[in-house]
């Protein structure tokens, strides 16, 4: 973590056991994000994060990537809404600098598809999160502009 910091590198800590990411948050003086995962109060798949979780993260100025991964959106039903019912959630708890989209269209199983197959798809959620309520500015910010934080300067 020290190097990481030391270098700049932002620390995603999306593949971390709980006890290893309350580690990093008060270890870690760098940039912190949550790359790709979803809300726990709507899904309980053990790499989904709780509400205080998100909360902690968005108190750094980190940011969770909403994942599309169907087990991560719901383990019964997963669909569009329920994908968008996860972004609506992190926006409550994180505020609208705290939340990214987080595919993960690289990690995924290829006999589960995700909620959203492929990049051409995300216009669909766009509208879901338009149709909700949530403004253009807002979507620029989860789509692209919170994540961009993420990188180093310079």
């Amino acid at each position: 973590l020290r190097e990481m910091g030391r270098l700049g590198i932002a620390c995603d800590l999306a593949h971390a056991n709980d006890r290893t990411f309350w580690q990093a948050l008060e270890r870690f003086e760098g940039r912190v994000c949550y790359t790709h995962g979803a809300c726990y109060a709507l899904s309980t798949h053990a790499r989904n994060l709780t509400d205080e979780m998100m909360k902690a993260l968005a108190e750094r100025g980190g940011v969770m990537g909403i994942c599309f991964h169907r087990d991560f959106v719901d383990e019964k039903a997963p669909s569009l809404a329920r994908l968008a019912d996860h972004f609506l959630h992190a926006l409550e708890i994180m505020g609208e600098d705290g939340v990214g989209v987080g595919t993960d269209f690289d990690g995924l199983a290829l006999h589960k598809p995700p909620v959203i197959e492929d990049a051409a798809g995300v216009a669909k959620l766009w509208e879901e999160l338009s149709r909700r309520g949530v403004s253009q500015a807002a979507q620029e910010k989860i789509g692209w502009k919170n994540f961009l934080r993420m990188m180093p300067k310079g």
